[in-house]
């Protein structure tokens, strides 16, 4: 996967290999894109989203 990414003009940046998931960073997204689409390998893409979670501080009674 790494070659095809490379390619296409990404770089892997994370990786789950156990269930084929990676996380890649490009300076060139649309074409990226369209490369990545043609590969019959990649099943789905979508954008990365951080998410901030700012929970409530908590007491407890072990």
């Amino acid at each position: 996967m790494n070659t095809l990414v490379s390619k296409a003009g990404g770089q892997i940046t994370y990786e789950v290999p156990q269930i084929g998931v990676i996380e890649v960073a490009t300076n060139n997204p649309g074409t990226f894109l369209k490369e990545m689409l043609k590969n019959k390998q990649v099943l789905s893409i979508g954008p990365s989203v951080e998410v901030n979670l700012e929970l409530p501080e908590f007491e407890t009674d072990l």
